[in-house]
């Protein structure tokens, strides 16, 4: 059930939660949080992770390469 949650998950757009989902569930389930709890762990998470997955976008794209000393 859970690999079929994970495919969901990744379809909705929410790619760090599907391959995360057993840690999450762990974490929820060490930690004993509610609902409200959990949901908002993910949102954080997925917000985080969908943030640095656009910069290394946009980095990509910029084609800037290394930088290099003012010296140089």
């Amino acid at each position: 059930m859970s690999a079929q949650l994970s495919t969901q998950l990744a379809a909705l757009g929410m790619h760090w939660a599907g391959a995360q989902l057993d840690d999450i569930v762990a974490l929820a389930t060490k930690h004993r949080w509610g609902a409200i709890e959990l949901l908002s762990h993910v949102a954080e998470q997925e917000a985080k992770e969908r943030a640095r997955r656009s910069m290394e976008r946009r980095h990509a794209r910029a084609k800037l390469g290394r930088f290099g000393a003012m010296a140089e």
